[in-house]
């Protein structure tokens, strides 16, 4: 790939394109200074800490689920484990994997001897108040069923999921589960009539209210907001589309041309514009970081590159949250100056020294003696806490907000949900920017997940107070 610039990128694609609830009682929330939250989120905090209830918390992208569920994990009282569907999903809410927590198999189906592997952890399962699964979109319905049947062995109860409550946080309209082979696929549809955690048979059994947050805090614009619920739902106006699609057609200013990041489908895709663009800095010297890895971390657990290659002048993003608040997760940066063991990160005009920045994997015990449950670092990876950034997948960036997108549709999504959410992570329309125009047929939802939440969607408040 030739060029130095956001722009040539963009120019080379479009070249090969034709030319075609009642208020919350907050006395019942105590000794928590719940400010921070919006009036969905304080709704929500109260129910989840004041009852036993079952709740999947879903909305929107930038409407806060996220944030309220660390909010809960940190200040909840009761006893919390926090567990996701992928490992870097996992490490960014501080909690483990489902198949890790579970002990669980990575194939299909789960058997009785998988149980009996899974109960050796009896008492951890036991000493449990709340289990709460982030990223629930992903998770498949045989995992559901799985997580089920252990928690009522382990309980020597036959009430869903052992009695404990469930807290599923997540959107349906972006990313499902991940069945790469035909077989489980087959397998799945012919078990439980689908591949979504909610065809699992306990979550009919298991009274789950589901809740939408609706106040959106990442995008202003009325209009974009409208325009992404209409292709969030697969539902997009003729209107709306000729609005989206003027932004395949407009030039990238200076400004975004150096900030903006690529989302595309494919890590070959990616991988694709980020060598071209790190070798493209032809004046540089090229300095590579070894990441130290202790323990038990696997590469699809890793927050970045074990070995992480830079040039002076590179695009890359932050993956950590600074302390001084200088810059948080995501926010984007030049590096500025290299050395054998530092690197330093040109953010906003200033030049910072960034250090190594440590990842700890954790894992939940019980403590017979104490009756704690208690979560211990188990594996830790040290390394720079950056990314190239020019491009990223649309798995890695769901969840991100950025100021400037540019969204490579030059091959195509293929899965539900991926269009949704690579715009979506975009603050302003006007700072989004398309390789091609986008088809209805780039819009791809799943009518299962419309009839399923028009079927047990609660209503929340229509917006802040």
């Amino acid at each position: 790939m030739n060029g130095n610039s956001l722009a040539s990128i963009f120019d080379a694609r479009r070249a090969n394109q034709s030319a075609d609830h009642s208020p919350v009682n907050h006395e019942q929330i105590q000794n928590v200074d719940t400010s921070s939250l919006g009036r969905e989120q304080k709704t929500m905090f109260d129910v989840m800490e004041n009852t036993n209830k079952n709740m999947f918390i879903t909305g929107k992208a930038g409407t806060g689920k996220s944030y309220l569920l660390n909010f809960f994990v940190n200040y909840s009282r009761k006893s919390v484990v926090v567990v996701a569907p992928t490992g870097v999903a996992a490490i960014n809410v501080g909690g483990q994997t489902i198949h890790s927590f579970f002990r669980l198999p990575f194939y299909a189906p789960f058997s009785e001897g998988d149980l009996a592997k899974s109960l050796s952890r009896r008492d951890l399962y036991r000493s449990l108040d709340t289990i709460v699964i982030d990223e629930v979109s992903m998770v498949r319905a045989d995992i559901m069923d799985a997580i089920d049947k252990v928690m009522r062995k382990a309980n020597e109860t036959d009430e869903p999921f052992g009695g404990k409550q469930m807290l599923l946080f997540g959107d349906l309209y972006q990313l499902p589960p991940v069945v790469a082979d035909s077989k489980v696929r087959h397998y799945l549809q012919d078990t439980f009539e689908g591949i979504f955690f909610f065809n699992a048979p306990v979550i009919f059994q298991c009274n789950l209210e589901v809740h939408e947050l609706t106040h959106v805090f990442r995008q202003k614009d009325p209009t974009f907001i409208s325009i992404l619920n209409q292709v969030r739902e697969g539902v997009i106006s003729k209107e709306g589309l000729q609005l989206l699609n003027q932004r395949a057609e407009a030039s990238i200013p200076t400004e975004d041309d150096k900030m903006a990041i690529v989302i595309a489908p494919t890590k070959s895709v990616v991988a694709e514009i980020n060598k071209a663009k790190l070798d493209s800095i032809e004046d540089e010297p090229l300095f590579t970081y070894e990441a130290q890895v202790e323990g038990n971390f696997t590469e699809g657990e890793f927050p970045t590159q074990k070995e992480l290659s830079l040039k002076v002048g590179a695009r890359v993003m932050m993956l950590v949250n600074d302390p001084f608040r200088r810059w948080v997760n995501g926010t984007l940066g030049q590096i500025s100056r290299l050395s054998k063991d530092s690197i330093w990160i040109m953010i906003n005009g200033t030049s910072y020294q960034v250090g190594r920045a440590k990842w700890p994997k954790m894992q939940y015990f019980y403590d017979k003696a104490s009756r704690k449950l208690t979560r211990k670092q188990v594996a830790e990876f040290v390394q720079f806490p950056v990314t190239l950034s020019w491009a990223i997948t649309v798995h890695k960036a769901q969840g991100a907000t950025y100021q400037s997108v540019g969204v490579d549709m030059d091959r195509g999504m293929f899965e539900v949900g991926q269009t949704y959410v690579a715009l979506s992570r975009c603050v302003d329309m006007s700072r989004l920017y398309l390789t091609r125009p986008i088809s209805k047929n780039d819009i791809l939802t799943s009518n299962e997940v419309k009839e399923f939440l028009a079927t047990c969607l609660v209503d929340m408040p229509d917006d802040e107070g």
